[in-house]
Formats: C-alpha cells, sequence, structure tokens
C-alpha cells in the first residue's frame, strides 16, 4: 500500500486510524452489489496486494467498497483475479477474538482502475469509476485559479 501521509483530521481515535492511500493487487472475490437502506448503491470486494518474493512474499488482504452510481458499474466490470489499482480512504482497526488479536484494513474507493494486456503483452490502465486524489487537487487548484482571476477582473 502506497500512503500518501495525508491523515485526515480526527483520524486516529479508539485504535482506528485513517489515512489515504493507493493499493495494487487482485481481486479475491467478484464484486458484491448491494443497496443500503438509504437507496445508496455498494459494491464490495476484497484485494490482495502482495510484498516481496519467493519464501519472503506476504498477502495483504483489504476488505474494499465503492459508494454510489458507478458502484453497480465495478461490480458488473470486475471479476475474480483481476489487477487493479485502487485509491481511498482506508481504516485500520483492531479485533480480538478468543485471546487472537485480528488487524483489519478497510477501503473506502473514491477511484479505480484494472491492468489489462493487448495482444503484444503491452500493460494498460483502464479507468473504472470515481475520480483520483489527483484529479480533484488539479481541479480545486483550477478553480481556484479562475476565482483568482475573476477577482482580478472587478
Amino acid at each position: 500500500m502506497t500512503q500518501q501521509n495525508v491523515p485526515e483530521q480526527g483520524a486516529e481515535s479508539g485504535g482506528t486510524k485513517t489515512e489515504v492511500a493507493k493499493i495494487y493487487g487482485n481481486l479475491g472475490r467478484d464484486p458484491v452489489l448491494r443497496t443500503t437502506k438509504d437507496g445508496v448503491k455498494v459494491a464490495n470486494f476484497s484485494v490482495g496486494e502482495n510484498k516481496g518474493e519467493g519464501e519472503d512474499r506476504t498477502t495483504t488482504w483489504h476488505s474494499v467498497s465503492f459508494f454510489g452510481k458507478e458502484a453497480e458499474k465495478v461490480a458488473e466490470k470486475l471479476k475474480k483475479g483481476q489487477f487493479v489499482g485502487i485509491e481511498g480512504k482506508v481504516t485500520h482497526d483492531t479485533n480480538e477474538k478468543d485471546g487472537v488479536v485480528y488487524q483489519n484494513s478497510n477501503v473506502r474507493a473514491s477511484y479505480l482502475s484494472r491492468c489489462t494486456f493487448d495482444e503484444n503483452g503491452e500493460k494498460h490502465w483502464e479507468h473504472i469509476a470515481g475520480v483520483s486524489e489527483y484529479v480533484k487537487a488539479q481541479r480545486a487548484k483550477e478553480a481556484q485559479a479562475k476565482g483568482q482571476e475573476a477577482d482580478q477582473g472587478r
């Protein structure tokens, strides 16, 4: 997981920490689409992120949720085993059951793309849903610049 080291205000409390991160890995299962009692669509799936090689290789599993109108597209286009890139807010928490401590990583995805390969073996990233944090920041800068230009024109 690539952390952007941008903890949100009030992110740490009671054993839960929130951060913005990028995760690259393979889907562990097909997405499951559900609707909340408020009518919001949610696609839930897991992503396994591999680190290291050989005997040192480890896999970290992340529970991922994609909310909103694009959740249906996510559930429709993604399948188990596909390699994806996700940006989103990650919360980490710990639970204890029968004396064993479990660490959980939950991602509320805001951007999702999948990796495909063409007939020549060239890798391509296909946008599936959402807007990346980078694009959001660029749009905010552009809007701010336009606002400053409008103020100067008065």
